[in-house]
């Protein structure tokens, strides 16, 4: 099996040639913290997600929730409209141009872009957090300014809030302990990329740290959204693990999470999130021969017949395409898609 750099160095091309930079909307307000809340089709656990914020121990002066709705189709934005008139702390509900459908990671920044807080906190719309969440976070970044993230333990439950055996094994979420890899808090960008343990309604930021690795990669096809981030924060600053269970993690039905486990899209996020880390690690000159060493190690195994049919990341090529289209224009793009599709061919025939 034969292997080179040919497809992924023009996949690189279909990125900015300059990482782009980060625009927040508004100033940071020191000692505030924002909780941004990405929403698509969750009215029925809504209200229960932000009554959890609401009812926190930190002071309510010192909160902002944003919350972005994803082109919902259940009512969920009126709700969250009604809800806001009834929030004791600052809430601003937001949408996409034509309420338009742009996937979580495009929510995830609106929310991000919006957001006036030093600190970031996550919550998806189905979880929940406990009362000390926000308190205990700054708390921790108070004692540690050195840390830029951090995640904590959490509680697993079903749909009606009863503690349930989560995919870790055990009824407490984010237990690090519980996996089989060798993990030993604050992770480092190794350890995290060997195994990913922390969930997202647990995790912390400051805002500063997430505008600098330029926030979430709107390109990924698979909702490995928060491993990347913390990935690359990493990079700078290990990632901190509050042993405390700090929030619900709710596992139902329709969740993504479930759909990843049935359906297995772990190999396939795992590659997606390689090509993306050093995709971002090859612009920027500190972290470069860090990326490249990375792609060389881990890309054969990925990309092997054996863990993951050829061409599987072809969708994010495309999606990728499409934005260059709108970028740089038709020429230049079409030229650059079939430099690509022409190397990841050439590759599938030598593998098969």
């Amino acid at each position: 099996m034969s292997h080179n750099l040919d497809g992924f160095e023009a996949l690189l091309m279909l990125e900015c040639e300059t990482p782009p930079i980060f625009a927040f909307e508004s100033p940071e307000q020191a000692g505030r913290i924002s909780v941004i809340i990405p929403l698509y089709n969750g009215a029925a656990f809504l209200e229960q997600t932000l009554h959890s914020v609401w009812e926190q121990t930190l002071d309510p002066a010192r909160i902002e929730i944003v919350l972005a709705d994803d082109g919902s189709t259940d009512g969920s934005l009126e709700l969250a409209q009604r809800l806001q008139a009834e929030s004791p702390c600052a809430m601003q509900v937001l949408t996409h141009p034509d309420h338009a459908n742009r996937g979580v990671s495009a929510t995830r920044n609106l929310c991000l872009r919006h957001a006036q807080g030093q600190y970031i906190a996550l919550l998806d719309a189905d979880d929940q957090f406990l009362p000390r969440r926000l308190e205990a976070s700054l708390a921790h970044f108070a004692a540690h300014p050195e840390c830029d993230a951090l995640g904590s333990f959490g509680i697993n439950v079903d749909e009606s809030g009863k503690p349930v055996t989560g995919y870790n094994g055990t009824s407490q979420a984010g237990n690090y302990r519980d996996l089989e890899a060798d993990l030993d808090p604050p992770f480092t960008f190794e350890q995290l990329w060997v195994s990913y343990p922390i969930v997202n309604s647990s995790i912390s930021l400051r805002r500063r740290a997430a505008g600098e690795v330029g926030g979430y990669p709107e390109t990924m096809a698979h909702q490995a959204e928060d491993w990347f981030l913390m990935l690359l924060i990493s990079l700078q600053s290990p990632i901190a693990c509050i042993e405390e269970s700090l929030m619900r993690y709710t596992h139902h039905p329709g969740s993504y999470t479930t759909l990843y486990h049935i359906h297995q899209f772990d190999k396939g996020a795992r590659y997606e999130v390689l090509l993306h880390v050093v995709s971002w690690m090859s612009r920027r000159p500190a972290y470069r021969e860090r990326g490249m060493a990375l792609f060389r190690k881990e890309y054969p195994l990925l990309a092997s017949t054996e863990s993951t049919p050829n061409l599987t990341h072809l969708p994010l090529i495309l999606k990728n395409a499409w934005k260059t289209f709108r970028r740089v224009g038709p020429v230049r793009s079409a030229r650059m898609l079939t430099t690509t599709l022409c190397s990841a061919l050439r590759r599938t025939d030598a593998d098969s």
